[in-house]
């Protein structure tokens, strides 16, 4: 999901708008250090904005589904 959204800076008194992608990754518990690596070497930024959060609950069927294509059906 790519969500472009509008961010103010104000920098030594200046004030501009600049327009980020902000991207969401989903993946198994197993797989966040793997993706962070990833992202961190391949972004563009010296200090990539990467965060995860944890699912507590959610619709069954999805969240194999996330499973399904992430880790083939392994959750660990």
């Amino acid at each position: 999901m790519i969500n472009r959204r509008s961010v103010d800076l104000r920098i030594s008194g200046f004030q501009c708008a600049v327009f980020r992608k902000y991207k969401m990754i989903k993946t198994v518990t197993s797989k966040v250090d793997q993706v962070s690596d990833y992202v961190r070497k391949n972004h563009p930024y010296d200090v990539a904005e990467v965060i995860s959060s944890k699912i507590d609950n959610g619709n069954p069927p999805y969240l194999k589904w996330i499973a399904d294509v992430t880790m083939g059906g392994k959750q660990k």
